[in-house]
């Protein structure tokens, strides 16, 4: 996404968003001058099994799980797409998170990127931080990436057996849901400008097997309609959708 961004990527039919270069409103750290090294990560072999690679995704060491990535973006040919080289001088697996739906079992690896260029302010170095995900199915196919969001889910929201990722990408301050399965992506929601914030948006459960509201920031709530097969504003409020569940 700018995902979302998630726009289709023609390769792999998931969602495309550009690198950017530092901007005002990038989350930044700050560095001693001179500590931030060129990273170098140790890829396994090119005949290295699926199910081994995906193994070493969830290892301890930050190193292993790094590796993994990067053979998985290089067997998709989409390692342009990890702001490596020009963009980043190092990265980290922060969080693996795994969803079965369809009797597939997808994983979603959330990375956090930092910026090969730096902005020297106050004696430090300050370089921008980049989050990205990378949605891969249990064929190890990227079927989508998303970057600059605040917050995701990962789940069958609307209970259709298929997997749905809904996201808020804060540029352009976008709320957005897909929905996938094996051979396709389909968008669900898209809602424009939505207020920044720590709830910008949220997942409302609905009961056992039936299909979840989900709440957006200052625009109400949305409920699947399975007539159009999207997500269409509800007739309630959030404080309303939010007392069914008590």
């Amino acid at each position: 996404m700018r995902m979302i961004g998630l726009v289709l990527m023609a390769a792999v039919a998931g969602v495309i968003a550009r690198p950017r270069n530092m901007a005002l409103g990038d989350v930044t750290m700050p560095f001693q001058p001179g500590t931030v090294k060129e990273q170098h990560n140790t890829i396994p072999p090119e005949g290295t099994p699926l199910a081994a690679i995906f193994e070493q995704l969830e290892a301890k060491e930050d190193k292993v799980k790094e590796g993994a990535v990067l053979w998985l973006l290089r067997r998709e040919k989409a390692t342009a797409l990890a702001y490596f080289q020009k963009e980043s001088i190092r990265f980290g697996v922060d969080r693996v998170r795994r969803v079965e739906a369809g009797g597939i079992l997808w994983r979603l690896v959330e990375c956090r990127y930092l910026s090969r260029t730096a902005e020297l302010s106050g004696g430090l170095e300050h370089r921008a931080v980049w989050n990205v995900a990378y949605l891969f199915d249990d064929l190890g196919r990227l079927r989508d990436w998303v970057d600059d969001y605040d917050v995701l889910f990962l789940d069958d929201l609307n209970a259709d057996g298929h997997v749905e990722l809904f996201a808020y990408i804060d540029s352009p301050k976008r709320a957005i849901m897909y929905s996938y399965d094996r051979g396709r992506a389909r968008e669900l929601l898209r809602v424009d400008g939505v207020p920044e914030g720590a709830e910008a948006i949220r997942v409302i459960a609905g009961e056992k097997g039936k299909p979840s509201r989900v709440a957006v920031a200052a625009r109400g709530t949305f409920e699947w309609d399975a007539r159009s097969e999207c997500y269409v504003e509800s007739s309630l409020t959030i404080a309303e959708t939010d007392s069914l569940n008590r």
